[in-house]
């Protein structure tokens, strides 16, 4: 009879703990896949700003390029 009530506690306690796993399971799929989107997110932001940082520099070197080229010799003349 002991061995029996032993064995039913055991039941309910597994039951038990299954039915709470079985409830959170949802939240933490949810939190997780969250979670990662996030960080794909964050990722992609950084990338992206990276990329307009060094097209930028690129721009700002060709635009000094072409002034510097473009510039015309300081011509000394004298008003006398």
């Amino acid at each position: 009879m002991h061995q029996l009530y032993q064995e039913h506690k055991e039941l309910e306690m597994k039951l038990f703990f299954l039915r709470v796993s079985m409830f959170l399971l949802p939240y933490y799929i949810m939190a997780r896949s969250i979670s990662i989107l996030q960080r794909r997110r964050q990722r992609q932001e950084a990338a992206a700003s990276a990329a307009s940082q060094i097209a930028l520099r690129v721009a700002e070197a060709r635009w000094e390029g072409l002034e510097f080229e473009n510039a015309k010799p300081f011509a000394m003349t004298s008003n006398r």
